[in-house]
C-alpha cells in the first residue's frame, strides 16, 4: 500500500510540476 501511495504521489508531484513549469 505504501508504495502505491508514494506512486501516486510522484504522479502528482509531476502533474503539479508541469503546471509550475508552463
Amino acid at each position: 500500500l505504501a508504495r502505491l501511495r508514494e506512486k501516486a504521489i510522484h504522479l502528482q508531484n509531476e502533474e503539479i510540476s508541469r503546471r509550475n513549469g508552463d
